[in-house]
């Protein structure tokens, strides 16, 4: 059965969700002036108008309960939470390559959430300490993370660029996908942008493994539409974009698939994308 879990960061907290959670996790109940007050102690530039919204959010979602004016974390999504990192715990207990079955599905409720996770699986999986640098290819929708490389998370991910061989395509081929793409290439990842994949996109192969995120039509219909009207990565409003796209609650379903065969078919079809841009 697919594992629905939203996975928070209690320690530096990259957004006021996570702040939220990690105050709440400390000190139960609170109203939203005594919420926002902790908030700001984290040095967060965050006004209170917003920390108020996010409570608002996080009870309709069903992560926050809320008596009167107090809110607490929800027990149900604590026990929710609990059987995800149990679940995970018995896997990575395996070891190595093998911590993934043949076939694992989980279901994230925010892109956020999303990247935390690939994080996370692509440090489990990739070792730091060999010379042999491991080949991870990709194809996705769109670039986005040098956007917000000021976030704990994008910057642990960029920080993990120089233990592998990346290769990455994508769909995009807005101004700012291939302001992405320029980034990357800087750093010695091998980016290509406007490759068109008849419709598969958003999937990470890495030895055996392939990691596809099914995306809702939604989502990426927004995405599509902030990234077309950008000019440039200036005319971004970069907070407000997090929020509406990369916070905003959903329901996105991963597969991850351990499956040779496929995945050399997969790792090929990307590496023939820059091939054939002479990259």
């Amino acid at each position: 059965m697919p594992i629905s879990v939203t996975i928070p960061a209690l320690d530096k907290p990259d957004t006021v969700k996570d702040a939220v959670i990690s105050v709440l996790a400390k000190e139960w109940p609170l109203s939203a002036k005594q919420v926002y007050n902790q908030v700001k102690r984290m040095r967060m530039e965050v006004s209170y108008q917003a920390v108020h919204k996010t409570l608002l959010g996080m009870v309709d979602s069903g992560v926050l309960e809320r008596t009167g004016r107090d809110y607490m974390i929800s027990g149900e999504w604590i026990e929710e939470t609990g059987r995800f990192v149990s679940s995970l715990k018995d896997r990575y207990s395996k070891g190595g390559k093998n911590a993934i079955d043949n076939e694992s599905q989980f279901v994230f409720h925010t892109i956020y959430d999303v990247d935390r996770f690939m994080l996370e699986m692509k440090g489990r999986m990739i070792d730091k300490t060999t010379r042999e640098k491991p080949l991870v290819c990709l194809h996705w929708s769109h670039y986005w993370i040098p956007i917000f490389l000021e976030k704990q998370v994008y910057r642990k991910m960029k920080d993990m660029i120089k233990y592998s061989r990346y290769y990455c395509a994508v769909s995009g081929d807005t101004p700012v996908d291939r302001w992405c793409q320029e980034f990357w290439k800087k750093n010695n990842v091998n980016s290509v942008c406007g490759v068109d994949d008849s419709g598969v996109s958003n999937y990470l192969v890495l030895g055996d493994m392939i990691m596809q995120i099914f995306y809702p039509r939604e989502i990426m219909q927004e995405m599509d539409k902030i990234f077309s009207s950008a000019r440039s990565i200036h005319d971004i409003r970069m907070d407000e974009f997090f929020e509406q796209v990369f916070e905003r609650r959903t329901t996105i379903p991963v597969t991850i698939t351990r499956n040779p065969v496929l995945a050399e078919q997969l790792r090929n079809r990307i590496l023939s994308h820059f091939k054939k841009k002479g990259s």
